[in-house]
């Protein structure tokens, strides 16, 4: 911004010495001798321009080889913000987390190829940020890192939606939330299901319409599920992911 600053303040200069001149340019010294340093000025503001560019590009290609670096690090941090909020006691100041970022780097091994480093840098990170977290938790809860840690990467790098895995996590508290409608939800799942012709010789998974499914003694019939094997907590969970999600509407 400053060069290109720059150059249009020598060629605005130029451009009132011209106006301004009241001899010929031919005899005009003063005029001659800035339109020469204009043209020097302006061909090494233009050189410093272009290097200016290259530089910009190459920072640019640089910080895009180290996002996996920051979307991984964002992850952790978040994954352990998210424990803090259900657990008080596992909080994390962001220092810390800073400090072993830094070790992270310095510890990580080398690569002469800088994909291959930041790589190296991101499983340092990770396995250092997972023991740091699974070490201060309690034994019960240590299982929860590794369910949050996964959910968060698949869907930063798009591999899952923010959708879906609300629909995993949220499942039966959704089903309770809102019953008249994934009861509705859930009545024309079953239209559309009865509507599927089962495959010949097809194991569990609902009997044809009309047929009356068969059980064993010790088992209670499960409500609203459509088959006697399912039971409601299971069912509704099902509809609710299904109504959260379009992609998995199918399911039930």
């Amino acid at each position: 911004v400053e060069l290109a600053a720059e150059l249009a303040r020598v060629e605005q200069h130029v451009l009132d010495l011209l106006a301004n001149s009241t001899a010929s340019l031919m005899v005009n010294s003063v005029v001659l001798d800035a339109l020469d340093a204009a043209k020097t000025s302006a061909a090494l503001t233009r050189a410093q321009i272009d290097e200016a560019a290259v530089a910009v590009r190459r920072i640019a290609e640089a910080r895009d080889e180290y996002a996996p670096l920051a979307s991984r690090g964002a992850a952790l941090y978040l994954c352990m913000a998210e424990l803090a909020r259900a657990v008080p006691v596992y909080a994390l100041e962001m220092r810390q987390f800073v400090g072993l970022f830094e070790k992270a780097i310095v510890h990580a091994d080398r690569a002469a190829m800088r994909p291959r480093r930041v790589a190296n840098i991101v499983d340092t990170l990770t396995a250092a940020a997972s023991a740091h977290a699974c070490r201060g938790m309690f034994a019960q809860h240590r299982e929860l890192w590794p369910l949050l840690l996964a959910l968060r990467v698949a869907v930063g790098s798009g591999l899952a939606s923010v959708r879906s895995v609300r629909a995993l996590l949220l499942g039966v508290d959704a089903a309770a939330g809102g019953a008249a409608t994934l009861r509705s939800a859930g009545v024309e799942l079953r239209k559309a299901r009865s509507k599927k012709v089962p495959k010949e010789g097809a194991p569990v998974g609902g009997a044809a319409e009309g047929a009356t499914p068969t059980r064993r003694a010790d088992e209670g019939t499960a409500k609203g599920a459509p088959v006697l094997w399912l039971g409601e907590g299971v069912w509704q969970c099902l509809l609710s992911a299904a109504y959260a999600e379009p992609n998995l509407a199918e399911v039930p």
